[in-house]
């Protein structure tokens, strides 16, 4: 029995780890980006439990009043980030994970970040870095529905959304000095190639795709991005993706850095 005590204990890792993972993701990646690990399933630990119900309810209240479907954003500046300036000034003391919270969308959006030296693209930095360079894909269907992936038979081989509010992916620990820089590949779990970035000037309509929500008061630690997809800029209602970043800390976001 002993020769065998290796095999029987990844086997029992490999089980729970498979039956905490979320539905399976979209098999097209039209930028053909590498990716986090598979997602997981809302609750399936303490941290995420937490979240769940102490934390994603204020986020969730906020979505019901400010990003109505089909409704432009307006909102006090208190609460709203330039989502260009998500500076880490310590390092993470547990991985940062990112939870998918809520969608809007008619289309079937990938999510992506790019972890970079904090200011890059501010003035007498260097250029402005693409997600394409070193971006990884977080989500590949970011879609409550679930759709059937079939081969070229018709036969179904997988499927992809199906994501639950409080499904999250960790996107690793994050060194001081760093910024994250969320990316949208805009219904590129159907194959599109339209990326949408954080930075209004690397879009092909030059327009801001992107906002960012924090509650310093109450949730610190914790900051909400939400995506508006349509290029040429849609109804702006930026609730067609919309995910939450726990940080572990409270990220000491500056007065001078919201937007202006």
């Amino acid at each position: 029995m002993k020769k065998y005590c290796g095999l029987l204990l990844i086997l029992v890792a490999a089980t729970w780890s498979t039956m905490h993972e979320a539905c399976a993701q979209a098999a097209k990646n039209p930028f053909n980006l590498p990716k986090y690990t598979a997602v997981q399933k809302a609750k399936s630990d303490t941290r995420s439990t937490q979240f769940a119900n102490q934390v994603m309810p204020t986020f969730q209240q906020f979505i019901d009043k400010s990003l109505k479907e089909a409704s432009q954003f307006k909102v006090a500046p208190d609460y709203v980030l330039d989502p260009t300036r998500l500076y880490l000034p310590l390092t993470t003391l547990q991985p940062v994970r990112v939870y998918f919270v809520h969608e809007g969308a008619g289309y079937r959006n990938q999510l992506g970040v790019s972890i970079v030296d904090a200011g890059h693209g501010r003035s007498g930095s260097s250029t402005l870095i693409d997600p394409l360079t070193q971006g990884k894909l977080i989500f590949d269907d970011a879609s409550f529905e679930v759709t059937q992936i079939k081969d070229k038979k018709g036969k179904v081989t997988s499927q992809s959304g199906g994501l639950k509010a409080g499904d999250f992916v960790e996107i690793g620990t994050i060194q001081a000095g760093k910024q994250v820089d969320f990316f949208l590949c805009s219904d590129g779990a159907n194959g599109t190639k339209n990326l949408l970035r954080n930075f209004p000037e690397l879009n092909s309509d030059k327009l801001q795709h992107v906002i960012a929500v924090y509650f310093k008061d109450t949730h610190p630690g914790y900051v909400m991005i939400g995506f508006e997809d349509i290029v040429g800029g849609g109804d702006l209602d930026y609730n067609d993706t919309l995910f939450v970043i726990d940080f572990g800390y409270d990220i000491s976001i500056e007065k001078g850095d919201l937007p202006h």
